[in-house]
């Protein structure tokens, strides 16, 4: 039987899934580059409720899993007809900029 699978290793079987470098993740999750390696290579076992957001959203849907891994809690986003319209406008912009940095990584 397989051990629990770690942050880090989760968090390269993302990369590969996405077919992403490292470096591209640092980027799209802007997490420093450093500390994200040492995620990876388990030289750091656990890391912080932010860095785990900024990863899981950075991977989408697929980053659901870290939550999982790390316990902690899936943040609660607001459906759209409990937003105010300054809150909507804030979250298309965070997607335009999402999809304008994707686009530019492919």
């Amino acid at each position: 039987m397989k051990d629990k699978v770690t942050l880090g290793e989760e968090v390269a079987r993302l990369i590969e899934k996405k077919g992403w470098k490292m470096s591209q993740l640092a980027d799209k999750s802007k997490v420093n580059y450093n500390k994200l390696r040492a995620i990876i290579t388990r030289k750091q076992a656990s890391t912080d409720y932010e860095t785990v957001i900024k990863l899981a959203e950075a991977f989408g849907s697929d980053g659901d899993s870290l939550y999982e891994i790390t316990g902690y809690a899936k943040p609660y986003k607001k459906p759209k007809e409990e937003m105010t319209p300054f809150e909507m406008i804030r979250e298309g912009l965070r997607r335009l900029e999402e999809e304008r940095a994707e686009k530019l990584s492919e």
